[in-house]
């Protein structure tokens, strides 16, 4: 179980399977060790430049950081336990960051499923289940939609019909399983 995501995650579920461009600036380095979990902050990248545990390159007055350089800082941060509340959360309900994001975008898609509505991936609109870890397996987390929401896209339902939006390949791989089921 890895409460923050690691470079394949972050890759596959915040780039949807599109690597990120580098170099990157520090203030682009912090934003990507958030969405990974890491509580990250240009002072404290900084800190991490001059004491020399991380050295990207510069460019004038500018860092280029590159994929080596931030996870590295990744590691760094982690091994002093700089988390976000969420990764916090995570650790302490026994899941993974990247299990945590794939269950939210399943119930997303069910929701835009049985309502025809637009809707985004936002866990203020759900409520998170969790079924703790037990012997060998990890925790299991899944999301239904609050009871508000739900009365809400009950009278929304059907604004999809016009809309056209692109699927990303985990959604329509998705989609083939539950074909398959039903």
């Amino acid at each position: 179980m890895n409460a923050t995501l690691n470079r394949k995650e972050y890759v596959e579920l915040v780039g949807r399977g599109q690597p990120d461009a580098y170099p990157k600036s520090t203030e682009d380095v912090v934003s990507e060790l958030r969405e990974r979990g890491f509580d990250a902050r240009v002072p404290a990248l900084d800190y991490l430049i001059r004491k020399n545990v991380v050295s990207p390159p510069r460019e004038g007055r500018n860092y280029q950081w590159r994929t080596k350089h931030v996870d590295r800082a990744a590691a760094v941060l982690e091994e002093q336990q700089c988390f976000l509340p969420r990764t916090w959360c995570n650790i302490e309900l026994g899941i993974s960051a990247a299990q945590r994001i794939r269950a939210l975008r399943i119930a997303v898609w069910s929701a835009i499923d049985e309502f025809e509505v637009e809707l985004r991936e936002d866990e203020s609109v759900f409520v998170m289940h969790v079924h703790p870890p037990r012997l060998s397996r990890d925790g299991l987390v899944e999301f239904t939609l609050c009871e508000d929401t739900q009365r809400d896209l009950e009278t929304r339902r059907g604004e999809l019909q016009t809309y056209d939006r692109t699927m990303m390949p985990d959604e329509i791989a998705w989609r083939k399983r539950r074909s398959k089921q039903q």
